[in-house]
């Protein structure tokens, strides 16, 4: 009888066991729906001076956000060309040509094909505040330059919660 009880005892305790790891297992599926990262596209353009340069913003995330840019494509109107430098800060950079500390990446386009960068996890990130800013020079002048990306935009305590392990 006491055998009984007890494997009954250790059967119910090993049921219980297993229903919680899967009210957690789901919990943590749930969360992971519920914080899921949804697509931006980031657009900006600007006119270059008749020395070949402009700077514009793309924008950046909201309070409580954060991007991770997967891909920008830079490119420009009529014979366009020129070197682009992108920049992730809170205040505008300087358009001076040899200011290319904190410069994240540099390529140069031409009309065609547009020039387009790839980003991995955590390669390119803006946190709230900050913005993406584009830097030309070198650009053929008074044309038109445009940049065009996309970025997953992710709940910060949830990003942080996945990636900070």
């Amino acid at each position: 009888m006491d055998i009984e009880v007890s494997a009954q005892i250790g059967l119910q305790a090993s049921i219980d066991g297993l229903a919680e790891q899967m009210r957690k297992a789901n919990d943590r599926a749930q969360n992971a729906l519920d914080h899921a990262p949804s697509w931006v596209q980031v657009r900006g353009q600007g006119t270059t001076s008749a020395a070949g340069v402009t700077v514009f913003s793309c924008g950046g995330p909201s309070i409580g956000r954060v991007w991770q840019m997967r891909s920008l494509a830079v490119g420009g109107t009529g014979l366009a060309k020129g070197t682009v430098r992108i920049y992730v800060a809170a205040t505008q950079p300087s358009s001076s040509s040899i200011q290319i500390v904190g410069a994240r990446t540099t390529t140069t386009f031409a009309t065609a094909p547009l020039r387009t960068n790839l980003y991995s996890t955590g390669q390119l990130m803006l946190a709230a505040r900050e913005q993406l800013w584009v830097v030309v020079v070198t650009a053929t002048p008074t044309k038109v330059v445009s940049v065009d990306g996309m970025a997953e935009d992710f709940d910060f305590a949830a990003y942080r919660g996945v990636w900070a392990l």
